[in-house]
């Protein structure tokens, strides 16, 4: 079996609430790691200007579930952050709130 690695799911969307609220929430992204493969350890890097989106962990060691929070985008700007985990890119965008 060839080595192999993979997080899914590699983006994320939050829309908004039928009230017009953007509340973002709270999700798992799981990180696949075959036994055979040189990637062992992997980190979690949030950009520092993505300061609303936090994960429960920041590094790890192969297979794992990491459970990603994104807080309520109160602001009227559409906003997008790509983290990455164990090198892969992990979109997340987020709707502006419509609603006073």
């Amino acid at each position: 079996v060839a080595p192999s690695a993979s997080i899914s799911p590699s983006f994320k969307e939050f829309d908004n609430d039928f009230r017009g609220q953007s509340l973002g929430g709270t999700y798992q992204v799981n990180i696949e790691i075959s036994p055979n493969n040189g990637l062992k350890d992997w980190t979690v890097d949030i950009p520092a200007e993505a300061d609303w989106v936090t994960a429960d962990v920041l590094s790890g060691s192969g297979s794992a579930a990491i459970t990603i929070t994104v807080s309520e985008n109160r602001t009227l700007f559409n906003r997008e952050a790509v983290i990455q985990i164990g090198g892969f890119n992990h979109r997340i965008t987020q709707e502006r709130r419509t609603a006073n």
